[in-house]
């Protein structure tokens, strides 16, 4: 519509001041149509929310829901660009926002539309913004259908050029019934008179009073989209956007949209549109609480993006917040996303230019210094650990001069050899095991140094002794065949050596003697003995291994036994003696070392360790003791271990001193068993000391006179009920601390 002015009159209703005043706005209004023909002008009616761009006219139509319109950044345009907008028919708040700018600094901040952050529009009429090319936009409402100045227009009978036809207004009330005029006398009947024209139209009622301002509408952006916030740093339910920072919302830096809106639509492609842009950064997104504009929180793409199947997560950077924690668990949210267009295509090469003109020689430039003097080259002789010869071509190291620092790092147990290869070679880090194998890699073989080389010793198989004969040659021997030329077998049974009586024996009554720190070792385990008849007697001696050993006492149908470990016998003892009571209860068994029980022919205090391993068929009902003494009954001095059932059912440790008075009696708490227990009394540290072990532990420790005595080693089982009871002895053994005998 343009409108021209004219100066000369004056409108209706005015003063020619205020007509003046009017035809000057209407002169620059007539102006800014005028402009209109330049701009980049759309006749489409838009109702869905956009972007603008400078220099361009937009006519919209906002639905009930309200659209946007973004305006471009600020400093991405010039001082004085336009936008304008012609706003039509609203059924709904246009709202105004521009993209933020982004400084070339990398600093964001927001580009305001008159000094706010949006702009809201809800009245018919035409709208010009202006950017000033820094910080926002400025608008001009230009004469909206309901302004004043339309209205004194109209009224001055100012008529414009014709606008475009409205939408059809309601249809207005009906007008008053006239009053009933007077009754006239009655006429005569005359004909039927023809229909009056209908009366004017009455004069339209004056417009009501403009209504108050609306409050502030949301944020539009580009893409407005409908939400719920979740405050949990986890996945999104459908409808709602998580975060994935246990902190302030505000400072999120991953963002996850549910690919399905509040309303239930379907966003997956819209997300991967947005995040797929080819600009940095690709886009801003703003969120907003639905029904409090004034709680938001703004970020920029960081880039990065992942598509988890229901919902999208985007990696941003925090930008700027109306402050901590805008947003509570379940708060109805708008999301705007700004997306910034891909990068356009590169544009074609520029034509070369032309090639210039060739500049002048330049000046020959100063001469430069003398190089360094070149390192001189090898000279030939002895250099100390290595010798050059053949003017340098041949280095060669001298004899003795590689040390142990100098050669090769090897592995800790290891040694230089060639265990293996033809001819000669480079030497190996080899093991001990291959270092022997040069000499023998039989099996169950030996070796010996003999006078001048090592020697294979091979394996004779089970059952052989080693010894070494009057040469010094390792022998292999059998203990069963006499007449080797190491040992022979003694006709009572017993070992002795024959050719190198200086270094030990073995006497037919089991005792040797360790010439070098003059000690006597006494050691029976029984081993080989099966076949020697059971003794019933009192006093009689019996041959096992060692002929030392005899029965005091056995009472009815007692009995001493040798076996084999694997002739009845246990099965990890290679021999063993069996006794066993009578079934008469008192019935017992005395196992003595001499010829009688009274002989107490070892001095206590040359007794260095005496150890016995022994087990019991049954610890009921059952008395055993075993070591030094006379038996139960002694009335002479004694060390032993004893158990007795008359008494409790555990292990005591015992000694008397001379004539029978106890000195010492530990419990020990053990309980006896049936199974191998392993015996031993040492002598201890203070000479008079009696120290008792059970097993390899010291359970007691006994001071008494019994140590100047001489004493007899004895084992004695006696049975406590009328039945048999039965001990197995597996070894024993007597070490002294010197070569006496009582």
């Amino acid at each position: 519509m343009v409108i021209r002015a004219q100066q000369a009159r004056i409108i209706p209703g005015f003063t020619e001041e205020q007509s003046a005043q009017l035809f000057r706005l209407l002169s620059r209004h007539d102006q800014s149509i005028g402009e209109l023909a330049d701009t980049d002008a759309s006749t489409e009616v838009f109702q869905a929310s956009l972007t603008a761009r400078a220099g361009q006219y937009l006519r919209v139509s906002p639905p009930v829901a309200g659209m946007a319109v973004l305006l471009p950044s600020p400093l991405l345009t010039t001082p004085g660009d336009r936008v304008t907008i012609s706003l039509e028919a609203p059924a709904g708040v246009l709202r105004v926002a521009c993209v933020p700018n982004q400084g070339s600094d990398g600093q964001v901040t927001l580009g305001l539309v008159n000094g706010l952050e949006r702009a809201s529009f809800a009245v018919a009429g035409q709208i010009t913004l202006t950017s000033n090319g820094a910080t926002g936009w400025t608008t001009q409402a230009e004469l909206p259908a309901e302004s004043p100045v339309s209205i004194a227009l109209a009224a001055a009978g100012i008529a414009g050029a014709t606008g475009p036809t409205g939408a059809t207004g309601d249809t207005g009330p009906a007008g008053a019934t006239g009053a009933a005029g007077a009754t006239g006398a009655t006429g005569d009947t005359g004909p039927a008179g023809a229909t009056g024209a209908a009366g004017a139209t009455g004069a339209t009622g004056a417009a009501g009073a403009t209504g108050p301002t609306g409050p502030q509408g949301a944020f539009g952006g580009a893409i407005t989209l409908g939400y719920q916030w979740r405050a949990a740093f986890t996945a999104p339910a459908s409808g709602q956007v998580a975060r994935n920072t246990a902190g302030g919302e505000e400072e999120s830096t991953v963002l996850y949209l549910s690919e399905t809106e509040a309303s239930g639509a379907d966003l997956a492609a819209l997300l991967a549109s947005v995040t797929g842009s080819t600009t940095t950064p690709g886009f801003y997104v703003r969120i907003e609480k639905a029904t409090d504009p004034s709680a938001w929180a703004i970020w920029v793409d960081a880039g990065g993006e992942t598509d988890f199947g229901t919902y999208q997560g985007i990696v941003v950077t925090p930008i700027a917040s109306s402050g901590a924690n805008p947003f509570a668990d379940g708060d109805a949210i708008l999301v705007h996303i700004d997306r910034a267009g891909d990068v356009g295509a590169t544009g074609d090469t520029g034509p070369v230019g032309a090639t210039g003109a060739t500049g002048d020689t330049g000046p020959a430039g100063a001469t430069g210094a003398t190089g360094a003097t070149g390192a001189t080259g090898l000279v030939d002789g002895d250099k100390g650990d290595i010798t050059i010869s053949g003017s340098g071509s041949t280095l060669t190291i001298d004899s003795n001069v590689v040390s142990n620092t100098k050669a090769a790092d090897m592995a800790q147990a290891r040694i230089k050899l060639r265990a293996s290869g033809a001819g000669t070679g480079d030497p190996t880090d080899g093991t001990i095991t291959q270092a022997l194998d040069m000499a023998t890699s039989t099996v169950s073989a030996m070796v010996y140094r003999g006078a001048s080389t090592w020697t294979e010793v091979a394996s004779p198989g089970a059952g052989k002794h080693l010894c070494m004969n009057s040469s010094g040659v390792p022998n292999w021997f059998d203990p069963t065949i006499s007449g080797t030329s190491c040992l022979s077998l003694a006709t009572t049974g017993g070992l002795s050596v024959v050719s190198d009586p200086d270094r030990h024996m073995l006497s037919d009554a089991g005792v040797g003697f360790l010439k070098s720190i003059n000690q006597m070792v006494l050691w029976d385990d029984f081993y080989s003995c099966h076949g020697s008849s059971a003794l019933a007697t009192d006093t009689a001696q019996f041959i096992v291994c060692d002929t030392g050993w005899g029965i005091f006492a056995a009472h009815g149908a007692g009995t001493v036994a040798a076996v084999d470990g694997g002739a009845g016998g246990t099965a990890d003892a290679p021999g063993e003696i069996i006794i066993t009571t009578g079934n008469v209860s008192a019935n017992r068994v005395d196992l003595y070392k001499g010829s009688t029980n009274t002989t107490r022919g070892i001095r206590a205090s040359l007794i260095k360790r005496f150890i016995c391993r022994a087990k019991i068929s049954s610890a009921s009902s059952s008395a055993l003791y075993i070591g030094f003494g006379d038996g139960p009954a002694s009335s002479n001095d004694s060390a032993l271990f004893y158990h007795d059932t008359a008494v409790d059912t555990t292990i005591h440790c015992l000694s008397t001193n001379s004539g029978g008075v106890t000195s010492n009696d530990t419990d020990t708490g053990i309980a006896i068993g049936t199974g191998y227990r392993t015996y031993e009394i040492r002598q201890g540290t203070n000479v008079v000391d009696w120290e008792f072990y059970i097993d390899g532990v010291l359970v007691a420790t006994h001071s008494t006179t019994s140590k100047a005595r001489g004493l007899n080693l004895v084992l004695t089982l006696i049975t406590r009920t009328s039945a048999t009871k039965s001990c197995t002895l597996d070894y024993v053994g007597l070490e002294s601390t010197t070569m006496s005998r009582n």
